[in-house]
Parts: structure tokens; C-alpha cells; sequence
């Protein structure tokens, strides 16, 4: 009986020996079409917490346990597939992945830094896909976020849900990020939208809100983060040329030009990427003669990028991506009077040599357990030259060390914790502009994203520590929580908040400058701002046939401390403008907004479509007096607009295509006084125009073929004038011709 006993025990453990055997899934990951490998691919094991990412030749490898899974392969910008399975022995399992065409579809990575789908961040957030770029022929970054729900841009001031208004180009609430590092310059912490690389865009990626755990200092109000492409095992080239010619202004104006002058903007832009064994290699080239709708403004620009990378092995990747520009441009600041506004103010032309490159060298490692480790680092040089008071030349080094671990948890479907370390240095020489300033700022951070059930949530910690000119150090520590919950099928709830920071820039601090009876004085014991946000959001799927997408609407509110603004006052320097700390305020800002995106086949057209409209209160609450506690003044927070809308479709049957894009901003609240007294017509011209700003364009396009394509566009079609800022008028009707060619 023992014998037997034991041999049945022996038996017994054999089996369960054999129920836990562990057997290897492998395979590779392509994209469906080309074939191309797809390096970087999201592989969960659903209900597991297991999973892994495809190496840099596509390939991956996942050891499981005997049994039933279902696997869900992810990747940005691709529709993500599910495989179930039944593991019984080495499996091998190749997919092939097909370009999103659902917004729902879509994956994302700046929400946290890894790939998500676009219904499951704790966030709001807008993509913007190369398609919309070309159709609309955009080649300026500030026209692409224009077409942003919720997003507008004043006079290079890039605003989302109303944050930053107007700062005359220096400092940004918005954090702008390439390929995940910021190119905020280091002088005035603005960008030059006309550098960024829009010929190479992968897509961009816009979060609405405060997102300083993760990013750091100027993500006060949200993130804007362009992505470049890698090639495929496809080589692709395309060309593409363009052409304007600026119509006449109303009646209204005493017009500078005549049509028949042929004041116009003429450009080409050319992009080249192929794999070369272990290389990739991406080039694009831009250039532009822009003569400007204004007297006295222009920009002749060249600019060119390079992005290459070079795959070691199959776990380490080294990559140098590199952009370069130069552009000689007059520029307008703002105008005779109302009557005469395409000629400008005596003394207020600037002709300007601008000259900006970057080089970005990083190290990507995948280590055991699917550990990734990242080394990022930027130089970016900026140089302006023209009037010998106005010179200045400016170094940002950015350095970057980020681990990412995916944890393997029974309770969790999926469990990413993100940890990194930033530090940033600036040099600014300017002479009598800014001085020779510098400024170092140091951070920490974490986030930890989980997904139990049906809930995902985020939550972040960073503490960041800024010095200028060798200061008494600046500390300050944030956090954010993001929760998203899909309450039923194809329907997701989602609520976040967080806190932000921002530290002037040079510029706010330093300035000392003057254009034509403006002076703008400097501050140098200007201290940062702080705030907070905070969001109620339900996205929804639909689908109608074959039409599918999304609605999406949210209630956001937003809260700043010791806001800075430039305030024109009689200072002891002297009267004009100076950046202040509205310290004894209160800023706030909220409102609601309403998107929607959406695309597919009616009958035997293709259509695409997005929608969005926001609104916001934006305030400021004035805090009550000493010798007058019971009373608290309340005003419109300057340079917002209380409505925005923003609508773009594109319809296409065969070789034809038919589009248009609407924008409307309200009338803008309150602007300084000063400009109204300093600026003939400000005033007349504001009152005559208190509905708003209503802009529409026009396209159509025809492919003559395969591989050629040519479009007709109309820019602001009824010629509406409007005021972009005070003092600055907007292009007139604008004609246009593009030809895009992709062999």
C-alpha cells in the first residue's frame, strides 16, 4: 500500500509539474501592408499583468504558463489587435497591424509617457494626424494648433482653454515639446513656430491642463508634444510645393499694395526616409519667401533636419536627431492707425537674422524584464541679430535620464511606473536687452499608471529646484491624479487634477526695451507662479453605419496663484510695461468644452470630420482691501475670448477631395489700456467688430495621379478683417495652389 501511495504521489506531481510548464510565445510584429517591423509594440496578456514590447526588429518573446490568454498587441497610431490563444507548446504568433483609422483607435504616448489608447487617459486630450497638415497645406506649427478644440494662438502666444492670454513672446504656460524634449528657447522661454520640423510630423499629441508632474516648469496649461517619424522598410520621398498670393484689403484701409503687385508667399518642401540595414535615416528640407501681406514685413527662411538612428542590437538603439534655421525677416508690431493698418508705426520696423539649430543624441536601452532606460539630451542655440540693442544669443542644454518598468501584478491588468531624472541649463548674452544671464533647474520625478478592471489611473509626483544668476534657489513640488473608468461599452469617465508651476523667463525678468512709444522696463525680482486644475470629462464612442468616432465633453476649472502679467503702470524708471506678480489676486478660469471627431464611407464618399467648441469665464478676483475686508472686485482676466469654435471636414470620392476649416473666436474681453491710448484706431476698431472673428478656408483637391496631387485653396474666403492683437491686423483673403508629389 505504501508503494502504491507513493507512485500515485509521484504521479500526482508529475502532472502538476507539467499544468505549471512554462512554454515561449514568440513572433513578430509588422505593419500591415508594407511589412515593415514594427519596433516598440505594446504585448499584454490580458487579465495577467504580464507582457512585453517588440525589440527594434520587431520581434518579442514572452514566457506563460500552460493555458488559455487573450493578447492585445498596441502601438502608436496603429489598431490595436486581440489574439486568444491556447498554450499548450511554443507558439509562434506574427501580427500585422494596420494604421488607425478610428479616433477611438488611435494610441498616445505623452499622457504618460508610454502607449496608451486614446479612450483610457486620464486626460484631455487632441491628436492631430499629418493628413489634416497636408490638406490644409500648413507650414507654420501655430497654424496646425489653431485647428485645435480649445486651442488658439495670440500672435505667437499659444493659449489652451484660455491660460496664458497675451505676453508679448516671453514665457509660455504651454510646455512645447519634439519627440518628448523641450524647445522652449532659453532666453524668452517661447517658440519660434516656423522652426519646428512640420514636414517630418508622426502626430501631435496636445494635452489640455496642468501637467507639471511629468514635464515640469511652463506645462502649467497643458502640453504640446510633435513626434517625429521613423521610416519604414519602405522608402518614401515626397515633395511638395506651394504658392499664395494675397488678395487686397477692404475699402476700409488704405491698402499698401494692389493685387496686381503679386505680393505672395512661394515654397518647397522635400522629405526622405529609408532603413540602410541597421540605419534609419530620415532628411527633410524647407524653404520659404514669404513677402507678407504688410509694409515692411517679410521672411526669407531655409531650414533642414536629419534624424537618424542606428539599432545595435536588439535591445539598444542610438539615435541623433538634428534641426537648423535660418530666417532673415522684417518684422510688424503694429500699425498707423485703423485706417492705415497695413503700414506700420513709425519706429516700431525690426529686421531681424535668426539662426536656431538643435542636436539631440539618444540612448535607448530595453534591459531584463522588459525595463526600458532612456538618455535624452538636447543642445539648442538661438541667435538674433538686426539692431545692435536687440542682440542676443541663447544655449539650452537639456539632459534627461527615465526608467520605465512594467510590473507583472494578479490584481492588475497592466501596471507601468515611470521615474526620471531632468536637468536643464540656460546661458543667455544679450547686452543691454537681457544682459549675461544663466539659470539651472533640477528635477525628480514619478508616476505610477495602472489599469484594475475597468478603472486606469495616473498618479504623478515631481519636485523641481530652479537658481538664477547663482539666487537663492527656487523649490517647488507638485502632484497629479488621473482617473479613468469605462462606465459601459465604448463609453469612458475620466476626472483628473493637478498641480503646476512656471518660472519667468529671462526675457519677463530682464527686458528692457522699447518699440515706438511702447517701453518695456524690467523686473529682475519677478517670482514664478503656481496653480492648479482640475477636469470632469465622458468621452463616447459611436458608430452609424460605416461612420465611426467619438463625443467628448468636459467641465474643467482652473486656479493660479501670483500670476504674471505684463502691467502698464508709472514705474520709478518711468512709464511702460513691466512683468508683474499679481499678487494680491486670484486668477481663475473655467468652462466647458464639447469635441468630436469622426470619419468613414457614406455610399461613395470618404468623409472626415472634427468638431470642437469651448467656453470659457476667465477671472480675475481681487482680494479684498485692508480697510475694506467686505469687498472683493472681480474683472476679465486680459486677451481671452469667452467662445471658441472649430470645425474641419474633408470629403473624398475617387481622385476628387472637397474640404473646408471654420474657426471663430468671440470678442476678446479686455485688453490693456495703454494700447487703447497709445495705438490710434485700437478702440474705433474694436467697437465696430463686437460679434467676434469668423475665419473660413476652402480646398479642393484632384489627384492628376498615383502619385500627384494637386489642391486649390482660399484662406479667409470673405476677407473678414480682424485684429489679432491689438494694433496687428490679420492676413486678407489669401489664393493658394499646391502640388504634392510622392513617387
Amino acid at each position: 500500500m505504501k508503494t502504491i501511495a507513493s507512485l500515485l504521489l509521484l504521479l500526482a506531481s508529475t502532472f502538476t509539474i507539467q499544468a505549471q510548464q512554462q512554454y515561449l510565445l514568440s513572433g513578430s510584429v509588422t505593419e500591415k501592408g508594407s511589412q515593415a517591423p514594427l519596433p516598440g509594440v505594446n504585448i499584454l496578456v490580458e487579465g495577467q499583468g504580464s507582457g512585453t514590447v517588440t525589440d527594434l526588429d520587431g520581434r518579442y518573446r514572452l514566457l506563460l504558463t500552460s493555458g488559455s490568454y487573450q493578447v492585445r498587441f498596441s502601438y502608436v497610431g496603429y489598431t490595436s489587435e486581440v489574439r486568444q490563444l491556447n498554450l499548450q507548446s511554443p507558439q509562434t504568433l506574427n501580427m500585422q497591424l494596420a494604421v488607425a483609422a478610428g479616433q477611438l483607435d488611435q494610441v498616445v504616448v505623452t499622457a504618460g509617457r508610454f502607449e496608451q489608447r486614446l479612450s483610457e487617459v486620464t486626460v484631455s486630450m487632441e491628436v492631430i494626424k499629418p493628413e489634416l497638415l497636408q490638406q490644409n497645406n500648413i507650414t507654420r506649427f501655430d497654424d496646425a494648433l489653431e485647428r485645435v478644440p480649445g486651442v488658439s494662438v495670440v500672435n505667437g502666444q499659444l493659449n489652451i482653454r484660455g491660460t496664458s492670454g497675451f505676453s508679448y513672446g516671453a514665457g509660455s504656460r504651454v510646455q512645447v515639446l519634439v519627440d518628448d524634449m523641450p524647445l522652449l528657447s532659453a532666453d524668452a522661454g517661447d517658440v519660434k513656430w516656423a522652426y519646428l520640423p512640420i514636414e517630418n510630423v508622426s502626430q501631435i499629441e496636445v494635452i489640455k491642463g496642468a501637467s507639471s508632474a511629468l514635464f515640469g516648469s511652463s506645462a502649467l496649461g497643458g502640453i504640446v508634444n510633435l513626434r517625429t517619424a521613423y521610416p519604414t522598410a519602405t522608402p518614401r520621398t515626397q515633395v511638395q510645393t506651394f504658392s499664395y498670393v494675397y488678395d487686397q484689403p477692404n475699402d476700409f484701409f488704405t491698402a499698401p499694395y494692389r493685387l496686381q503687385d503679386g505680393r505672395h508667399q512661394s515654397g518647397i518642401s522635400a522629405l526622405h526616409s529609408r532603413q540602410i540595414g541597421k540605419h534609419d535615416l530620415t532628411a527633410g528640407v524647407f524653404a520659404v519667401w514669404d513677402q507678407g501681406y504688410r509694409l515692411g514685413e517679410y521672411s526669407k527662411r531655409v531650414r533642414g533636419n536629419v534624424n537618424w538612428r542606428y539599432r545595435v542590437n536588439e535591445r539598444l538603439s542610438l539615435s541623433i536627431h538634428t534641426n537648423a534655421m535660418v530666417d532673415s525677416a522684417g518684422n510688424f508690431f503694429f500699425w498707423q492707425s485703423d485706417t492705415s493698418a497695413y503700414f506700420p508705426s513709425p519706429g516700431t520696423n525690426d529686421v531681424q537674422l535668426s539662426t536656431r539649430f538643435n542636436i539631440d543624441p539618444v540612448l535607448t536601452y530595453y534591459g531584463r524584464n522588459d525595463r526600458k532606460h532612456v538618455f535624452r539630451n538636447r543642445l539648442f542655440y538661438t541667435e538674433n541679430q538686426g539692431d545692435s540693442t536687440r542682440n542676443t544669443q541663447g544655449q539650452m542644454y537639456f539632459n534627461e535620464y527615465q526608467f520605465q518598468q512594467p510590473l507583472q501584478l494578479t490584481f492588475a491588468k497592466k501596471t507601468m511606473v515611470t521615474a526620471g531624472l531632468a536637468h536643464t541649463y540656460n546661458y543667455v548674452n544679450s547686452g543691454t536687452l537681457y544682459g549675461l544671464k544663466d539659470s539651472r533647474n533640477l528635477a525628480a520625478y514619478a508616476q505610477i499608471d495602472q489599469s484594475i478592471g475597468k478603472l486606469n489611473y495616473s498618479l504623478g509626483l515631481r519636485f523641481e529646484q530652479f537658481v538664477i544668476d547663482n539666487e537663492a534657489p527656487i523649490r517647488y513640488p507638485v502632484a497629479r491624479l488621473g482617473l479613468n473608468y469605462e462606465l459601459f461599452k465604448a463609453t469612458w469617465l475620466r476626472a483628473s487634477a493637478g498641480q503646476g508651476f512656471r518660472t519667468p523667463s529671462v526675457a519677463e525678468r530682464y527686458v528692457n526695451a522699447a518699440s515706438g512709444a511702447i517701453v518695456i522696463l524690467p523686473n529682475p525680482t519677478l517670482s514664478s507662479e503656481s496653480g492648479w486644475s482640475a477636469e470632469l470629462g465622458i468621452k463616447q464612442g459611436w458608430q452609424l453605419g460605416k461612420m465611426k468616432g467619438f463625443v467628448d465633453v468636459a467641465g474643467f476649472y482652473t486656479n493660479y496663484d501670483n500670476m504674471i502679467e505684463f502691467t502698464f503702470n508709472l514705474y520709478p524708471e518711468g512709464p511702460g510695461f513691466k512683468a508683474l506678480n499679481l499678487a494680491d489676486q486670484t486668477s481663475v478660469i473655467r468652462g466647458i468644452e464639447f469635441s468630436s471627431a469622426g470619419g468613414g464611407q457614406i455610399g461613395r464618399f470618404q468623409l472626415v470630420t472634427q468638431l470642437g467648441y469651448t467656453f470659457i469665464d476667465p477671472i480675475e478676483i481681487r482680494r479684498p482691501l485692508p480697510d475694506r475686508p467686505d469687498i472683493t472686485t472681480t474683472d476679465a482676466l486680459k486677451y481671452r475670448t469667452r467662445h471658441l469654435w472649430r470645425f474641419d471636414a474633408e470629403l473624398r470620392r475617387a481622385r476628387w477631395g472637397f474640404g473646408t476649416n471654420l474657426r471663430y473666436n468671440s470678442f476678446m474681453l479686455r485688453i490693456d489700456q495703454a494700447f487703447e491710448n497709445f495705438i490710434p484706431g485700437v478702440v474705433a476698431f474694436r467697437e465696430k467688430r463686437p460679434a467676434g472673428d469668423f475665419i473660413a478656408d476652402f480646398r479642393m483637391s484632384y489627384e492628376l495621379r498615383s502619385d500627384l496631387r494637386l489642391a486649390l485653396l482660399l484662406r479667409n474666403a470673405f476677407n473678414r478683417d480682424f485684429m489679432v492683437v491689438p494694433g496687428n491686423i490679420g492676413a486678407p483673403r489669401t489664393f493658394g495652389v499646391q502640388l504634392v508629389y510622392t513617387p
